[in-house]
């Protein structure tokens, strides 16, 4: 199975292992993240989504963005949107390589701690492909115009320490996963429906 799923206490650990792929989101990946998520969800105060290898997400399968580029950008806005609509906190926990529409799918979560080969690229421009304006409103909402102007016009590609700096990270951790689970440990105590109609008012 491509999602794994770990309860840590209170706290959902979803982990993206795809990594003969290198984690890149197909369609078929992106559908059952997005009921993974939902379930977890369901019976869990908080979540952790990450990538096993030591690759968050190598970005869009290959394969069928050339087969379907619709049917996989559709299911990219679906889980985008279900991660966004959450009623629980969700931290991403960045440890590798963040391309492309994993980095979208990080941005989508509420906060994002990194390990110190995070590293985050949007490859669109060389690739010479459109990005699409549903995930460019995600990201306008979530990162400083010059990080975007970085990583889509220069095509940087950020590592840890600047990521900080840029606003994709909050923090840099040695376990990004630890520290995601530790920072969520506090989110049980709080009223449920407080938490809820604050992370969807923010």
């Amino acid at each position: 199975m491509p999602v794994l799923t770990e309860t840590r206490g209170s706290v959902a650990v979803v982990t993206i292992d795809r990594r003969e792929k290198a984690n890149a989101l197909s369609i078929r990946l992106m559908d059952e993240l997005r009921s993974t998520l939902g379930s977890a969800a369901r019976s869990h105060r908080s979540l952790v989504l990450t990538g096993a290898g030591g690759i968050f997400c190598g970005g869009a399968d290959l394969n069928d963005l050339r087969a379907d580029p619709d049917a996989l950008q559709a299911a990219l806005t679906a889980l985008r949107s279900s991660i966004l609509d959450l009623p629980v906190p969700v931290v991403a926990a960045v440890d590798g390589p963040c391309v492309g529409g994993g980095v979208e799918l990080a941005m989508a979560c509420d906060v994002r701690i990194g390990s110190q080969t995070a590293a985050f690229e949007i490859p669109a421009a060389r690739l010479a492909v459109a990005y699409p304006e549903g995930g460019l409103e995600v990201l306008r909402r979530r990162l400083p115009h010059q990080t975007l102007s970085r990583l889509f016009l220069l095509n940087e590609r950020i590592d840890a320490g600047a990521a900080v700096v840029a606003g994709i990270i909050a923090r840099v951790s040695e376990d990004p996963v630890a520290a995601a689970v530790e920072s969520l440990e506090t989110v049980a105590e709080l009223d449920a429906g407080t938490v809820t109609d604050t992370k969807h008012r923010l």
